[in-house]
């Protein structure tokens, strides 16, 4: 249902923190009277939000805040015989072997003034022999929400609202401008649940720890290619993330039926209901532990992209590999910016601190996904 619409309104920008309300997106079946009063098509605004994604530049006006961790780390990341070339002395019981790598974290972070603020960001370099471009598309590119909760610690709940339907949005991209080269494309909204970092704020004379918050997001993973001088065709992935107006969805019963959040007077409150439906039916611990307690409603918006690799290179016994802090030929690239309004007494709290816990929260996630790889290679 690729639905009518007009263009979105005159210096809309969706790279920024105001919130898209339900008519600010495309139609959907869930949402009653749903081809009326929404101001675009789904394929206008996969059209208008991929050109925006794509004038995008990861590079240019960035300054580097340093790198991250600041020691050196390795994960131990278990090989594959398929990964690897061994010497032939040693080939024959290459399925008896339990061969492992380590595989250096380190992120660059990365503060971009545009638009007079300030994204905060990183870039990572991943050898392709160490790790693989499919096991970062499985993880970043395919249900990026739940995959963030279960990798992320601070992440304990990732629930969708809205599912665009994959038919629907596969039908939409083979109308797209063709110069976007769109091979797919994921679009839902989620809310998001964070334990917000042990900062200590101090408020009227004390000291109180800042509430879990909420950020209601809609997701779009898009899968594309691009090209250098010498190759075409190389696998493009971004995911970008938009905060959308909860509010706005309150005469949508099946949205309000899905949420895990529960509104008493001013009050906000995580709620996991008895009767939740999809991938996690049922309170884990820790949500068990946040169940009816109060949050706050954040907002963010994000953007994530991955490169290919230019060129393949196998491991060779036991040869080590360089450690990788630069872009070269050998390595995806992996980079992400956000703008984030966390809310609440945030706003006491210095902006020099808020960027230096969110540029550390942003480079650790580098870590949690090497080591969701490797975890997934011992299963």
């Amino acid at each position: 249902m690729a639905g009518t619409g007009g263009q979105r309104p005159e210096g809309r920008e969706y790279l920024s923190l105001n919130r898209l309300n339900k008519l600010e997106l495309p139609p959907h079946p869930d949402f009653p009277n749903e081809s009326i009063g929404h101001t675009t098509s789904l394929v206008q605004f996969l059209n208008d939000v991929f050109t925006e994604v794509q004038q995008f530049n990861f590079d240019q006006g960035t300054q580097s805040r340093g790198r991250w961790p600041l020691v050196e780390t390795n994960i131990t990341m278990p090989l594959l015989p398929k990964d690897y070339d061994l010497p032939e002395s040693e080939s024959h019981d290459v399925t008896l072997k339990h061969v492992t790598k380590p595989v250096p974290v380190n992120a660059v972070r990365l503060v971009k003034v545009m638009s007079g603020a300030n994204w905060l960001g990183r870039v990572s370099y991943h050898h392709e022999a160490l790790v693989k471009l499919s096991e970062l598309e499985r993880l970043l590119f395919q249900d990026h929400s739940l995959n963030e909760a279960m990798y992320t610690p601070g992440v304990y709940d990732a629930n969708d609202l809205l599912i665009w339907d994959p038919a629907d949005l596969q039908q939409a991209v083979s109308k797209l401008e063709p110069q976007h080269n769109i091979r797919g494309v994921e679009m839902a909204v989620y809310q998001m649940f964070h334990r917000m970092p042990k900062i200590m704020t101090k408020v009227l004379g004390g000291f109180s720890p800042l509430q879990d918050r909420v950020f209601h997001v809609l997701v779009i993973t898009i899968h594309t290619v691009f090209k250098t001088d010498e190759i075409d065709g190389l696998i493009q992935s971004y995911t970008v993330q938009i905060p959308v107006d909860f509010e706005s969805f309150s005469n949508c019963p099946s949205v309000a039926a899905r949420s895990h959040t529960k509104k008493s007077g001013s009050t906000l409150r995580y709620h996991f209901p008895v009767d939740a439906k999809g991938p996690r039916p049922q309170r884990d611990p820790i949500q068990e532990r946040r169940h009816e307690k109060r949050i706050t409603e954040g907002k963010y918006v994000s953007l994530e992209r991955v490169r290919e690799a230019h060129m393949r290179q196998p491991l060779n016994g036991n040869a080590s590999l360089p450690v990788v802090f630069d872009d070269n030929s050998y390595s995806h690239r992996w980079d992400m910016m956000t703008l984030t309004d966390a809310g609440g007494i945030t706003r006491f709290v210095s902006e020099k601190t808020k960027e230096e816990k969110t540029l550390i929260a942003i480079a650790n996630d580098v870590k949690y996904v090497i080591q969701e790889i490797a975890k997934q290679r011992q299963e």
